[in-house]
């Protein structure tokens, strides 16, 4: 996807960046994810283009990163690394469930550490200075149809992810993944009705 800095707009975007998880959807059900839906690394990530005609080439490359940071303003090396630090300091967060209030209570720590107080935009303009540099750090809640002024920082995490694991796509797009999954759902012994009344709704505990 390119980005230019007049367009930041909330969107959706096909993209995935925890494959293992589907993985795991498919194990459980004895079957390959492969044999259904085709799902690739995208290297770049993203190039995000500005008005003023320069480009940054976003991917999971941290010395390439560092060379282009450098190349926008060197001054910003030092932020962005301890910008990556606040964001190491709230991977715990990453798969906790926050059903309940007592949840929330146990990770307080956590979000204080991560600053979640803060927005998106927030944190990365607090370590960073180049107004470039800080919508490319900053623009995350977008995927997930969120204001990156407004989305806590919790969502800064998505970078962390992405660095780690990579950003990936299904051939065909977020349709195809929807009908790898309603044909693993009969492959199993499922049935899927749409367009149908519901009267009642059984739960086998």
């Amino acid at each position: 996807p390119t980005r230019r800095s007049s367009d930041l707009q909330p969107c959706s975007i096909t993209i995935i960046t925890a494959p293992w998880l589907i993985d795991d959807l498919f194990t459980i059900a004895g079957k390959k994810t492969a044999d259904y839906v085709k799902i690739v690394p995208i290297d770049p990530f993203y190039r995000i283009r500005f008005d003023d005609g320069s480009v940054f080439t976003y991917n999971g490359d941290r010395k390439a990163l560092l060379d282009q940071i450098r190349a926008f303003n060197p001054a910003d090396e030092e932020g962005y690394l301890r910008f990556l630090k606040q964001i190491d300091a709230g991977m715990d967060l990453i798969d906790k469930p926050f059903g309940k209030f007592g949840a929330m209570l146990k990770v307080l720590p956590d979000l204080i550490k991560l600053r979640a107080d803060r927005s998106v935009a927030g944190m990365a303009n607090h370590y960073i200075k180049d107004d470039r540099l800080r919508q490319v750090f900053s623009f995350h809640p977008l995927l997930v149809g969120g204001n990156p002024f407004h989305t806590t920082s919790i969502y800064a995490l998505i970078h962390h992810l992405e660095q780690k694991w990579g950003v990936w796509f299904a051939m065909g797009g977020t349709g195809k993944l929807v009908e790898a999954f309603v044909r693993l759902f009969g492959d199993i012994g499922g049935t899927l009705r749409l367009s149908t009344k519901v009267d009642e709704i059984v739960v086998d505990e």
